[in-house]
């Protein structure tokens, strides 16, 4: 039996500076880090890096929401919260494209449901020709959807959301939502994986980090192979 002194990781930073600190000192202490999904500000501690083409992703939501709206109208970002790396990339692509489409507006929601619900509802009152929104997260959808239904307004605000979690497509199938962008999250953590056992042996690893694009789920395309791949589950298959 082999035993390690120092085992390797694979770890999503959940800030892009303040996460930075403690996995450089686990880095010195002799564990290969690899990052995945999300990431750091400085990835020189780090032996490899795995994440969708977040800013891409942002891109590709604007592009999406500009085609339900017909580029009519205010859009609002409801995104997560600073500091996050993936979040922060999604809102630049996502307002870079859509001022450039003349789309507009982004606040913060967190994880709270209620705080989402409240910026939505506030939203409406103040944008009366708002057209759509953008929501980077599950709280963001959901908050998003009872404000929506509350002024009864679903369907006539369009909505994108971020990642095929199940919360997000049980919305889409009841067309509350009309578009997901989806990161390949399982093919992120397949070259992570990959990344990590090289490194482990003392193989050289990806000298980049390794980007992943994304895929545009509606209602119509959820039973295509390529999207079904792309769809996350809440619990661990046997």
């Amino acid at each position: 039996m082999q035993f390690y002194t120092h085992p390797d990781i694979m770890i999503a930073p959940t800030h892009d500076t303040a996460m930075m600190v403690p996995i450089e000192q686990v880095a010195e202490a002799g564990t290969k880090v690899v990052l995945v999904d999300t990431s750091l500000q400085d990835v020189s501690s780090t032996v490899a890096q795995i994440s969708t083409d977040d800013y891409q992703g942002g891109v590709a939501a604007a592009e999406v929401m500009h085609k339900l709206t017909g580029g009519k109208g205010a859009v609002l970002l409801l995104n997560f919260q600073p500091g996050v790396s993936t979040t922060e990339a999604w809102g630049r692509g996502f307002t870079e494209k859509a001022k450039e489409l003349g789309l507009r507006g982004e606040q913060f929601g967190g994880t709270d449901i209620q705080k989402s619900t409240s910026i939505v509802s506030a939203v409406l009152q103040q944008e009366p020709d708002l057209s759509g929104i953008f929501t980077t997260t599950d709280y963001g959808a959901q908050g998003t959807v009872a404000a929506l239904r509350a002024a009864d307004k679903l369907g006539a605000v369009k909505v994108v959301g971020f990642d095929a979690s199940p919360v997000m497509i049980g919305q889409l199938k009841a067309d509350e939502i009309q578009a997901i962008v989806s990161q390949k999250a399982q093919e992120i953590g397949v070259r992570g994986v990959d990344e990590g056992i090289k490194a482990a042996k003392g193989e050289k690893t990806a000298d980049k980090p390794i980007k992943i694009g994304t895929i545009t789920v509606t209602k119509d395309t959820l039973n295509q192979p390529e999207i079904s791949q792309a769809l996350q589950e809440d619990q661990c298959k046997e």
